[in-house]
């Protein structure tokens, strides 16, 4: 028997040398000339946005399958972003998806040791001037995309968007902390109905205590209050953002729509976000993922946010074993692909390791066997 591929290793950006930092951008530059890169952008808009039917397919967000179908989404790009290095190298590629560790890194000014991630050899700065444009770094000539599948209805471009734009540090002023990591860390429930954006959300608490839905936590619709008069006071249904979504916001402009993969620096965040989920794993051996196969969609009797009626919740795609559009052997779109769309269920992607790479920051005992 052949023995196994090694794994790739994903490694914080700080660890990545100055060749690997021109390569990673080199490559992503050479995805957007090849037309691949917009795939990603269009799948990302195409999971949350209206269709020509009615509704909104909710594949990737507000759901439970928020973390399996991220895990994948970003797996495809390092494999499509190691695709192109490899051609622009002539050899195989030996990069992987870096991380940007926004617990640590939480600066927006790039000269400080801890805003490097802004630098003009890598992601460039924040925007500047009355549109808030990113003027300087490797994508200040980028051209976003908001394209919608044929399924969907027009998704407009706002005003202004025909660059790349970032507003660091303007929608909120300070990225997610250890401390709210840690209370989101320490819930040891994956999700609860009824696995949308009110799961687990009311009454609010202090520090997620008692929360029953990491995933809603970590995704960042709970509310973090530090104290039970700050519990007591707030508002559940205008929720400061957390965690996950304080990093979109945070950063503004391109990253703060549904069409935030527009900004290259939505990988890096969620390669972070991805390693903070399989060290939760790792610390919860005997997790399970809910819902359960078979489990009915639930009734929120709130309506998501609170600004809806009560709505049925659809919970196809968020199964352990359904499919996780657009993996569902649909006719794969992308350029250079052919045929269909693999099928890929949230239980395909539980562990990491079985997928091929592993982060700077896993145990050792971590393997490829089982869940982690």
């Amino acid at each position: 028997m052949p023995p196994a591929p090694a794994l790739r290793t994903r490694k914080n950006h700080f660890a990545l040398t100055s060749a690997e930092r021109a390569r990673y951008v080199a490559a992503l530059l050479k995805m957007k000339r090849d037309h691949i890169y917009d795939w990603y952008v269009q799948t990302h808009i195409d999971s949350m946005w209206k269709l020509k039917s009615g509704g909104m397919p909710m594949w990737a967000h507000m759901r439970a399958a928020f973390l399996p179908w991220h895990r994948q989404f970003i797996l495809d790009f390092e494999n499509d972003m190691r695709a192109a290095d490899t051609i622009l190298t002539g050899k195989p590629s030996d990069l992987a998806l870096p991380y940007w560790d926004w617990m640590i890194d939480r600066s927006s000014f790039p000269y400080l040791v801890f805003g490097w991630v802004w630098q003009d050899d890598f992601m460039g700065p924040s925007g500047s001037g009355p549109e808030d444009k990113v003027s300087s770094g490797p994508f200040a000539g980028w051209a976003p995309t908001y394209d919608a599948g044929p399924d969907y209805t027009n998704f407009n471009i706002p005003p202004g968007k025909t660059f790349l734009q970032r507003t660091l540090g303007k929608g909120v002023n300070t990225l997610p902390t250890e401390e709210e990591w840690n209370a989101a860390k320490a819930v040891t429930t994956y999700d609860a109905v009824p696995f949308d954006s009110n799961t687990a959300k009311r009454p609010p608490t202090v520090k997620f205590a008692g929360v029953k839905s990491f995933r809603n936590a970590f995704e960042g619709w709970i509310g973090y209050y530090d104290t039970a008069a700050a519990a007591a006071a707030a508002d559940p249904d205008r929720t400061p953002p957390i965690l996950h979504n304080r990093v979109h916001v945070w950063i503004g402009g391109s990253m703060s729509a549904l069409s935030s993969p527009n900004d290259p620096v939505f990988f890096l965040h969620h390669s972070n976000v991805d390693r903070l989920w399989a060290l939760w794993e790792h610390d919860n051996p005997t997790w399970k993922y809910k819902p359960d196969d078979g489990e009915p969609n639930p009734i929120d009797p709130i309506g998501e946010r609170g600004m809806m009626p009560p709505e049925t919740v659809d919970l196809e795609g968020h199964h352990p074993n359904d499919a996780m559009p657009p993996w569902d052997e649909r006719p794969a779109t992308r350029k250079g692909t052919t045929g269909n769309m693999p099928k890929v269920k949230p239980a395909d992607v539980f562990n990491h390791v079985n997928l091929g790479y592993r982060y700077d920051t896993d145990p050792p005992s971590l393997t490829a066997t089982g869940t982690p």
